[in-house]
Protein backbone atom coordinates (compact mmCIF):
# COMPACT_ATOMS: atom_id res chain seq x y z
CA UNK A 1 0.00 0.00 0.00
CA UNK A 2 1.27 3.59 -0.83
CA UNK A 3 1.27 6.15 1.97
CA UNK A 4 2.56 9.88 0.70
CA UNK A 5 5.06 10.84 3.83
CA UNK A 6 7.33 13.99 4.01
CA UNK A 7 10.11 13.49 5.76
CA UNK A 8 12.53 15.89 7.45
CA UNK A 9 15.45 15.75 9.35
CA UNK A 10 18.14 17.72 11.54
CA UNK A 11 21.76 16.68 12.38
CA UNK A 12 21.79 16.51 16.22
CA UNK A 13 25.28 17.85 18.22
CA UNK A 14 26.39 14.52 19.33
CA UNK A 15 26.59 13.55 15.82
CA UNK A 16 23.40 11.52 13.91
CA UNK A 17 20.69 12.71 12.67
CA UNK A 18 16.88 13.10 14.05
CA UNK A 19 13.99 11.89 11.86
CA UNK A 20 10.88 13.22 11.09
CA UNK A 21 8.13 11.43 8.93
CA UNK A 22 4.94 12.70 8.35
CA UNK A 23 2.25 11.05 7.08
CA UNK A 24 -0.30 13.34 4.45
CA UNK A 25 -2.81 10.85 3.59
CA UNK A 26 -5.17 13.29 4.89
CA UNK A 27 -3.40 16.28 3.19
CA UNK A 28 -3.96 14.16 -0.17
CA UNK A 29 -7.52 13.60 0.40
CA UNK A 30 -7.99 17.21 0.98
CA UNK A 31 -6.33 18.34 -2.07
CA UNK A 32 -8.28 15.48 -4.10
CA UNK A 33 -11.23 17.28 -2.63
CA UNK A 34 -10.25 20.58 -3.25
CA UNK A 35 -9.61 19.81 -6.84
CA UNK A 36 -12.63 18.24 -7.22
CA UNK A 37 -14.70 21.24 -5.86
CA UNK A 38 -12.40 23.64 -7.80
CA UNK A 39 -13.65 22.17 -10.92
CA UNK A 40 -17.30 22.04 -9.81
CA UNK A 41 -16.87 25.67 -9.64
CA UNK A 42 -15.41 26.11 -13.04
CA UNK A 43 -17.99 24.67 -15.23
CA UNK A 44 -21.11 25.31 -13.66
CA UNK A 45 -23.21 28.44 -14.79
CA UNK A 46 -23.56 30.01 -11.93
CA UNK A 47 -21.75 33.00 -10.24
CA UNK A 48 -19.61 31.69 -7.27
CA UNK A 49 -17.62 33.36 -4.98
CA UNK A 50 -16.23 33.50 -1.68
CA UNK A 51 -15.60 35.99 1.30
CA UNK A 52 -14.06 35.90 4.26
CA UNK A 53 -15.17 37.67 8.33
CA UNK A 54 -13.44 41.09 6.75
CA UNK A 55 -15.71 41.02 3.62
CA UNK A 56 -13.07 40.80 0.78
CA UNK A 57 -13.50 38.12 -1.92
CA UNK A 58 -11.45 35.34 -1.50
CA UNK A 59 -12.25 33.51 -4.49
CA UNK A 60 -13.83 34.17 -7.84
CA UNK A 61 -15.49 31.73 -10.73
CA UNK A 62 -15.64 33.03 -14.30
CA UNK A 63 -19.84 33.13 -14.19
CA UNK A 64 -19.09 35.80 -11.77
CA UNK A 65 -16.93 37.30 -14.38
CA UNK A 66 -19.24 37.65 -16.83
CA UNK A 67 -21.70 38.69 -14.16
CA UNK A 68 -20.04 41.50 -12.39
CA UNK A 69 -17.43 42.31 -14.77
CA UNK A 70 -14.29 41.83 -12.57
CA UNK A 71 -11.50 39.04 -13.70
CA UNK A 72 -10.33 37.21 -10.88
CA UNK A 73 -7.27 39.39 -10.30
CA UNK A 74 -9.37 42.47 -9.78
CA UNK A 75 -11.69 40.98 -7.60
CA UNK A 76 -10.10 38.90 -5.48
CA UNK A 77 -9.18 40.58 -1.69
CA UNK A 78 -12.11 43.41 -2.65
CA UNK A 79 -14.65 44.02 -0.53
CA UNK A 80 -18.04 42.85 -1.14
CA UNK A 81 -19.86 46.38 -0.07
CA UNK A 82 -17.91 47.21 -3.70
CA UNK A 83 -20.11 45.26 -5.33
CA UNK A 84 -23.35 44.69 -3.42
CA UNK A 85 -25.80 47.66 -2.46
CA UNK A 86 -25.12 47.94 1.30
CA UNK A 87 -28.39 48.70 2.96
CA UNK A 88 -30.13 45.78 0.55
CA UNK A 89 -27.30 42.88 1.82
CA UNK A 90 -25.98 43.89 5.05
CA UNK A 91 -28.55 41.09 7.23
CA UNK A 92 -27.40 38.44 4.81
CA UNK A 93 -23.26 38.74 5.13
CA UNK A 94 -23.15 36.50 7.91
CA UNK A 95 -25.44 34.10 7.91
CA UNK A 96 -26.64 31.62 10.80
CA UNK A 97 -26.72 28.24 8.40
CA UNK A 98 -29.86 29.38 6.57
CA UNK A 99 -29.12 28.29 3.14
CA UNK A 100 -32.56 29.98 1.33
CA UNK A 101 -32.93 32.41 -1.85
CA UNK A 102 -33.24 35.69 -1.81
CA UNK A 103 -32.98 38.72 -3.86
CA UNK A 104 -29.68 40.66 -4.21
CA UNK A 105 -28.95 44.37 -5.36
CA UNK A 106 -25.53 44.79 -6.54
CA UNK A 107 -23.67 46.77 -9.54
CA UNK A 108 -21.06 45.66 -11.82
CA UNK A 109 -17.60 47.09 -12.68
CA UNK A 110 -19.59 49.97 -15.17
CA UNK A 111 -22.05 51.13 -12.28
CA UNK A 112 -25.02 49.06 -13.95
CA UNK A 113 -27.36 47.98 -11.29
CA UNK A 114 -27.68 44.05 -11.61
CA UNK A 115 -30.04 42.12 -9.58
CA UNK A 116 -29.76 38.58 -8.61
CA UNK A 117 -31.67 35.67 -6.72
CA UNK A 118 -29.30 33.47 -4.48
CA UNK A 119 -27.93 32.36 -2.02
CA UNK A 120 -24.74 33.04 0.91
CA UNK A 121 -23.93 30.20 3.06
CA UNK A 122 -21.08 29.53 5.48
CA UNK A 123 -18.69 27.70 4.53
CA UNK A 124 -17.60 24.38 6.76
CA UNK A 125 -13.76 24.71 8.67
CA UNK A 126 -13.55 20.65 7.52
CA UNK A 127 -12.27 19.83 10.98
CA UNK A 128 -13.20 16.44 12.22
CA UNK A 129 -16.51 15.86 14.27
CA UNK A 130 -16.07 16.92 17.98
CA UNK A 131 -13.59 19.67 17.40
CA UNK A 132 -15.10 23.50 17.37
CA UNK A 133 -16.36 24.65 14.04
CA UNK A 134 -15.04 28.11 13.22
CA UNK A 135 -16.48 29.62 10.08
CA UNK A 136 -14.14 32.28 8.33
CA UNK A 137 -15.46 31.99 5.29
CA UNK A 138 -19.10 32.39 3.38
CA UNK A 139 -20.02 31.46 -0.06
CA UNK A 140 -22.30 32.94 -2.15
CA UNK A 141 -23.55 31.25 -5.51
CA UNK A 142 -26.09 33.30 -7.58
CA UNK A 143 -27.51 33.94 -11.22
CA UNK A 144 -28.45 37.57 -12.28
CA UNK A 145 -31.74 37.75 -13.07
CA UNK A 146 -31.81 41.24 -14.90
CA UNK A 147 -32.97 39.50 -18.54
CA UNK A 148 -36.06 37.77 -16.45
CA UNK A 149 -37.51 40.67 -14.82
CA UNK A 150 -36.95 42.56 -18.47
CA UNK A 151 -39.04 39.99 -19.76
CA UNK A 152 -41.68 40.24 -17.29
CA UNK A 153 -42.22 43.95 -17.66
CA UNK A 154 -42.68 42.81 -21.03
CA UNK A 155 -44.92 40.57 -20.66
CA UNK A 156 -46.94 43.06 -18.21
CA UNK A 157 -47.06 45.69 -20.57
CA UNK A 158 -48.48 43.89 -23.35
CA UNK A 159 -50.63 42.25 -21.14
CA UNK A 160 -52.11 45.76 -20.68
CA UNK A 161 -52.34 46.91 -23.73
CA UNK A 162 -54.38 43.74 -24.85
CA UNK A 163 -56.58 44.46 -21.72
CA UNK A 164 -56.83 47.95 -22.78
CA UNK A 165 -57.60 46.74 -26.29
CA UNK A 166 -60.14 44.43 -25.23
CA UNK A 167 -62.06 47.06 -22.94
CA UNK A 168 -62.11 49.51 -25.91
CA UNK A 169 -63.66 46.68 -28.12
CA UNK A 170 -65.99 46.47 -25.88
CA UNK A 171 -67.11 49.59 -25.34
CA UNK A 172 -66.99 50.26 -28.80
CA UNK A 173 -69.73 47.52 -29.79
Amino acid sequence: KYIPVLLSGAPLKQGGTIGIMTNLTELKKLQKREKLISHAISIVNDCIFSYDKDWKITSWNKWAKMVFGYNSNDALGLNINQIFVWEKIASYLFPDDRFSPSRFYALDKKGSDIVLTGWITSIASGLPIGEQEIRHEYLFIGRSINHQIDIESQIHKHSKKVHEAYVQLWFIQ
